[in-house]
């Protein structure tokens, strides 16, 4: 049932809020206008009206109390942030570590320079054994420069220790080492033997740069001994399948660090992928 429009000033009917003629009844709706109900009718009406009025003001009022008693905003302009975090993206020791790893790839530089430019004058066995040298000073102070805190550095001078070391195996070709091997088979045995010992001195100096080195080096016989090999198409696919099958297999029984996982992953990936491409 709706609420009634109340016009409890005799112009309208009461019922339907037509105008009133002054007739006894409504013209529109017959309502009864006369006798005790309709004067007890007007008077409900004035009363309805009176209360609704002063619900309204009620309501009115209670806004305006509920807003004095809420606690006061404070203005927008005195509000302040919270103090930031101190950023830890440029500390000292990050800086140092930075600028160490810049000093180790130059060093880097410097000693294939070196060796170029004394190409000539030292021969085989001096190139052999200045590399030997410089790869094996390395060796030695990635683990000294990860104790002290400069891991960034020990990170650099073990990529640089990987570098030389692919150097050395070289070298020991220019001074006669298998010399009737073919090419790509050295290249094999030299990836095979390098990545065992990147995977020895990764136990010794926890490297993330030498634990990718040592997973891509072991890659590589495979691919190697097939160009050497002269292999056809079908056994490239079915040994590639099989490193990819044994990358995963070592992915799913051993326990790695997270570098190694990584770079397992992508290994099977490529090498799955240029199985199926055969």
């Amino acid at each position: 049932m709706t609420a009634p429009t109340l016009v409890p000033d005799g112009t309208r009917c009461p019922d339907c809020s037509a105008p009133l003629t002054g007739a006894v009844s409504c013209p529109t709706c017959g309502l009864r206008l006369t006798g005790p109900e309709a004067g007890r009718l007007h008077e409900v009406d004035l009363e309805l009206l009176r209360l609704d009025r002063s619900r309204t003001a009620l309501l009115h009022e209670r806004g305006r109390l509920l807003t004095a008693l809420r606690p006061a905003q404070r203005p927008a302009t005195e509000w302040t942030a919270p103090p930031a975090a101190p950023s830890q993206e440029w500390t000292p020791q990050r800086v140092q570590n930075i600028l160490l790893a810049l000093g180790g790839l130059l060093l880097a530089g410097a000693a294939l320079v070196f060796a170029v430019v004394t190409y000539e004058r030292l021969g085989a066995t001096g190139r052999a054994l200045v590399l030997a040298t410089l790869t094996l000073v390395a060796a030695v102070a990635a683990p000294r420069l990860r104790t002290r805190g400069l891991v960034s550095t020990a990170e650099a001078v073990g990529a640089l220790a990987l570098a030389l070391a692919a150097l050395d195996a070289y070298g020991l070709r220019t001074l006669g080492l298998a010399p009737d091997s073919d090419p790509a088979a050295y290249a094999a045995g030299s990836a095979a033997v390098l990545a065992v010992l990147a995977g020895a001195y990764v136990r010794v100096v926890p490297l993330r740069v030498v634990r990718t080195a040592a997973v891509a080096l072991s890659q590589l016989p495979v691919p190697l001994v097939l160009v050497s090999a002269e292999a056809s198409s079908a056994t490239v696919g079915a040994a590639l399948a099989g490193l990819a099958a044994a990358d995963l297999a070592v992915l799913a029984a051993a326990r790695l660090a997270r570098e190694s996982r990584v770079a397992l992953v992508v290994s099977a990936t490529v090498v799955l992928s240029a199985a199926l491409m055969t």
